[in-house]
């Protein structure tokens, strides 16, 4: 009698974890049912070129001017590549990489690579509606100019930062007419290597808070938001940051 007892007990506990393991399935079905169905809409949605930019002409503003800014020691190009490719089609005109490790500029031709081949998979047939140039080889960087101008990528390097600031004043200092009343901002600025657009938006990839040098005069009225990393990271979370700049107000230092 008392094993059968046993037996009976061990069949009740067995349908209570099955049970509860039922209720805790169920349960966990209904919040991802919940929190689905607060996703705006195009985000159940695969991502493409159109609805990208459909969402990127809602915003009051969109950067023109891009620079990403990893302070990683792991790299990702392929995630790299998304964010270039994803940015191109919300309308940025200008994308800079900047890796104060300075791994990304040796590995420069594989990184363009990855982003050439991204591009021409996500873009498909609508790739010439948003071309892609690249500039390499410590070549001076076009401003980004009409939306009918091919977007342009840039990779920085630890030298494109406070030393190339360094190297302006120097160059300034040794031309025989220079004269210390003449010195404007403009000036400073063409004397500058290499020559970018300032960024409209930084976003930086990491733990650390600080900038690590990078190019600091084009920074004066950059908007600067932080993701934790740029490993795995997704459109939606790309997406919210360029929402964020929109809702950005610049008050030039008032």
């Amino acid at each position: 009698v008392f094993s059968v007892q046993c037996t009976a007990l061990r069949r009740m506990s067995l349908w209570g974890v099955l049970l509860a393991l039922l209720h805790a399935v169920y349960g966990m079905v209904l919040w991802l049912r919940e929190r689905l169905q607060l996703l705006p809409s195009w985000l159940h949605r695969a991502p493409s070129p159109s609805s990208i930019a459909a969402r990127a002409a809602t915003w009051p503003k969109r950067p023109t001017s891009l620079c990403l800014a990893i302070h990683e020691q792991q790299l990702s190009y392929k995630d790299i590549a998304d964010i270039v490719v994803w940015s191109v089609a919300a309308g940025v005109r200008a994308v800079y990489v900047w890796d104060s490790a300075g791994a990304l500029k040796v590995n420069e031709k594989m990184l363009c690579d990855f982003i050439r081949n991204t591009h021409a998979a996500f873009f498909g047939s609508q790739a010439a509606d948003f071309p892609l140039s690249f500039t390499t080889g410590g070549a001076a960087s076009p401003e980004p100019q009409s939306k009918s101008s091919p977007a342009v990528f840039q990779v920085l390097q630890p030298a494109d930062g406070r030393q190339s600031v360094v190297k302006a004043v120097i160059s300034l200092s040794q031309r025989h007419d220079f004269k210390p009343e003449l010195l404007s901002p403009d000036l400073f600025a063409q004397s500058l290597d290499p020559k970018i657009a300032d960024p409209d938006l930084v976003i930086i990839f990491g733990k650390h808070d600080s900038l690590l040098g990078l190019v600091p005069w084009h920074l004066h009225l950059s908007e600067i938001l932080r993701l934790p990393s740029h490993i795995d990271v997704d459109l939606a979370q790309m997406m919210t940051v360029f929402e964020k700049f929109a809702k950005c107000q610049q008050r030039h230092g008032k």
